[in-house]
């Protein structure tokens, strides 16, 4: 009986090396490392994969494969957990974008400035009348200056002045000290010694009242003053003449500003061969009325304001200046 032989196929999933000992003639095929053959002898090239019939014995790019995804995968889920902590916890960066689109390449506009200037007369006098009264006590002053400051405060209202026109601003009791030290001459030799300093003694009292009236009817003004220090107002703090209400003046002088500054920019743009458009901004300067102050003399008799000389005085009048400043599309 004839001994039957073993028909050995080779094992398709058999693995091949390059290196492997039973394969160096496989080397300059396949080159350096380890990778597949399939049974034909042919390459598989770095990775091994001829088919479903081989399999590598070693893979070089396996687990820098496998290390490059894991990072990316961390990177990924870093940037949605940033992501999602600024939409909770903070103003999305979108939010912050602002885009602005224009049909023009850049602004067209022109800036000029006119300025208005307005004369007006003053209808309003300010005058600063004040008592002063000296004595030994306190009764003797206050009694004094009380009398004076409210004969010249009737007086006043008896010249039309109203009684919300006059106001009391200041109301001063000072003590009067003696601080001299008397000075002791020797006989025999006849040098002079100050005598030890001793604290200050009190030896009388001096009393400020002051009032602030506005006059309104300016031909009463000088009564008003001579008045007053006839009666006994023996200071005069100041004179102002002033413009009580300086709206019907601003508005004036606004509309002379704003029409010498279109005046003056239809001439530029006219010059410059172009139309001016509309507003686009403006803005305003003011200068007010420099206070006029009115200077004069009270001239004090002995007997104490016994008489006085009534000044003479002109208000004059004030000037207002009114600046702005417009800025005109181009069309």
């Amino acid at each position: 009986m004839a001994k039957k032989e073993d028909n050995k196929m080779p094992n398709p999933m058999t693995m091949i090396g390059c290196e492997h000992e039973g394969d160096k003639a496989h080397k300059g095929c396949c080159g350096d490392g380890m990778c597949c053959m399939d049974m034909a002898g042919g390459c598989c090239g770095g990775g091994c994969a001829c088919g479903t019939g081989m399999m590598p014995e070693k893979h070089h790019g396996g687990k820098g494969g496998k290390a490059l995804l894991a990072l990316s995968a961390s990177i990924f889920l870093l940037l949605s957990a940033i992501w999602v902590g600024m939409q909770v916890f903070g103003t999305p960066w979108y939010k912050n974008i602002r885009a602005e689109f224009t049909s023009a390449p850049y602004n067209r506009t022109i800036t000029v400035e006119g300025e208005g200037k307005i004369s007006a007369k003053p209808d309003l006098a300010r005058v600063s009348l004040s008592v002063v009264s000296t004595g030994v006590s306190v009764k003797e002053v206050t009694d004094d200056g009380n009398k004076k400051m409210s004969a010249v405060v009737d007086a006043v209202k008896g010249l039309g002045v109203k009684p919300e026109d006059v106001q009391t601003t200041a109301y001063y009791l000072n003590p009067q000290y003696d601080y001299n030290q008397p000075v002791i001459y020797d006989d025999r030799t006849g040098a002079a010694t100050t005598a030890p300093a001793k604290e200050p003694k009190i030896i009388g009292y001096n009393l400020v009242q002051t009032i602030d009236v506005k006059v309104r009817d300016l031909t009463k003004t000088e009564d008003v003053i001579d008045k007053s220090t006839t009666l006994g107002a023996n200071q005069i703090g100041s004179l102002v003449f002033d413009i009580d209400d300086t709206s019907t003046v601003k508005t004036q002088a606004r509309e002379i500003a704003f029409k010498k500054a279109r005046e003056k920019a239809e001439n530029m743009a006219k010059a410059a061969g172009v139309r001016l458009g509309s507003v686009i901004t403006f803005s305003e300067g003011y200068s007010g009325f420099p206070p006029t102050y009115a200077n004069f003399a009270v001239k004090a008799m002995d007997a104490g304001m016994a008489e006085s000389s009534a000044p003479s005085m002109e208000p004059g009048s004030k000037e207002l200046n009114i600046s702005v400043s417009v800025t005109y599309e181009i069309e």
